[in-house]
Order: structure tokens, then C-alpha cells, then sequence
């Protein structure tokens, strides 16, 4: 059996075309193969053709917060635009920061930034020449009860995320699962495994990426209609129950293996 994430694919095709054949080689004489997304499944179909990939995914790992979390919108501005992860190019957080200075709300938005990366430099600089320095906040690492409390607490998430330099994209999106589990709005972009967690209208709000613009016009949409928002975000909590859960994921594993099993002699 061999499982596959998305990056290592990448690397090998875009990298390291030497292993290609033995890339090859391990998906052709493996029994089961499996994938965490279905954008991941499709790269090992143009590895080697398969037409049995079951899509297994992550589940979450965050703790949820011992508050109750707060009701998308329904407090006084600023509401909390949440991004949480490493600040690394292809995370896309360059583009939410142009995406805010292009917002109708950005009055009433405030980015918040948790995570820390080789590109936060950069990302404060941008945030200062685009006079947004006020209505961005870099909060560094923190602690997982933290952590808990920002996506209690945020109005919307968003992952931005796009292709970098060495072609490098999201395997799944993991996460927007967590931001999801406390009932918030997500908007994500149309990349990588994303499209399997973000259902456009249904469980979030799927952009173009590396397109500010778009991404502005789908925050302006969520904060200009709180009850779409809402209801997108109790969208988001049922999907994560249905198809994210870690009773889902592990009945899935039972079943590969029992196939396993059921092709010994």
C-alpha cells in the first residue's frame, strides 16, 4: 500500500525527474493506493493511470475552546478576519492583505495573522505601504489554547493559498476543518485540495487564486450579509461531521486494510 499528500508528487515531477520511474514504480505494484484530496488522486492518476484511489483524509486536531463560540458578525466592528498558519508564499497571505485594502468594510475588518514564517518580513512591510499597518495584527506562534480562542472568537477564516515558485500547493487545507468545527464562515481558494473542503456557497466561499480582488468582493458579500454567513459556517460544522471526523477517517482505513487483507491467500 502507498499514500500519497500532494507535495511529494510535486517535488518529483516539478524537482526531481530522475525518481519519476521509481515513482512510478511504487504506484504501479502497490496493492492500495491512497490520497488525502481528490486533486491529490488525480496527480497519482498522471503518475500511473488507477482507477481505485480512496480519498482518506486529515481530521482535525485543535481542541475546541472551552467558551462557546462567539456568533459570526453579531458584535460590534471590527470583525476578525482570522488566517492561521505558516507564513510561507504559498499561503497567499500577500494577496489578503491587498484583498483588505480593496474592501468597501475594511473599516470595519481587522486581519489577524497567527503563525510566523520566512515571509512575515515581508508581509508587515507590505501591510505598512498599504497604509493597513493598523488593521493588520502579527501575532506570532501561540499556544494551542490560544489558537482555540482566534477561531472561536474570529468572524471569518481565510486561506488564500496559491502555487508558489516551486509549484507547491495546499494537499488539503486542514486548517480551515478547525475554523470550521466552531461554526465560522470560511473562504478558501480554488486550489489543491481545498476544493474538497470548501463546497462553493455550501460550506464556504470558494476564490479564484493570487486574485485580491475576488477575494475582496467574497468578504464584502459575508460581511455585507451575516445570515449568509452564518448559515455557509453551519454548513461548513456539518460537512466537517460528515466526511472530516475522525470516526469517518478511521472507517475508511478499516476498509482499505480489510481489502488488504481479503487478497491474501
Amino acid at each position: 500500500m502507498s499514500s500519497y499528500y500532494g507535495v511529494e508528487l510535486n517535488w518529483t515531477r516539478k524537482q526531481l525527474r530522475p525518481l519519476l520511474p521509481v515513482a512510478r514504480a511504487i504506484a504501479r505494484g502497490s496493492d492500495v493506493v491512497t490520497a488525502i484530496s481528490t486533486d491529490t488522486a488525480r496527480s497519482v492518476q498522471q503518475l500511473w493511470p488507477r482507477e481505485d484511489i480512496p480519498i482518506i483524509p486529515y481530521g482535525v486536531t485543535i481542541r475546541p475552546a472551552p467558551e462557546a463560540p462567539t456568533v459570526p458578525f453579531a458584535g460590534k466592528p471590527p470583525h476578525t478576519i482570522l488566517f492561521a498558519g505558516r507564513l510561507v508564499e504559498r499561503k497567499g497571505v500577500h494577496h489578503l492583505i491587498e484583498a483588505l485594502g480593496l474592501m468597501r468594510n475594511r473599516e470595519r475588518a481587522l486581519v489577524r495573522v497567527v503563525g510566523d514564517g520566512s515571509e512575515r518580513a515581508t508581509l508587515e512591510a507590505l501591510a505598512r505601504e498599504r497604509g493597513l499597518a493598523d488593521r493588520v495584527r502579527f501575532d506570532g506562534f501561540v499556544s494551542n489554547e490560544e489558537l482555540s480562542r482566534a477561531f472561536a472568537t474570529c468572524d471569518v477564516f481565510v486561506l488564500p493559498a496559491t502555487y508558489d515558485a516551486k509549484g507547491d500547493v495546499e494537499g488539503l487545507g486542514v486548517v480551515l476543518l478547525e475554523a470550521m468545527i466552531y461554526d465560522k464562515p470560511v473562504i478558501g481558494s480554488e486550489v489543491g485540495g481545498i476544493t474538497d473542503i470548501v463546497l462553493h456557497e455550501r460550506t464556504g466561499v470558494r476564490v479564484p487564486p493570487g486574485d485580491p480582488a475576488a477575494l475582496a468582493r467574497a468578504l464584502d458579500l459575508l460581511f455585507d450579509d451575516p445570515a449568509r454567513a452564518r448559515r455557509i459556517g453551519q454548513g461548513g460544522r456539518r460537512h466537517v461531521d460528515e466526511n472530516f471526523a475522525w470516526p469517518v477517517i478511521v472507517r475508511r482505513w478499516r476498509d482499505v486494510y480489510e481489502r488488504l487483507a481479503a487478497r491474501r491467500p
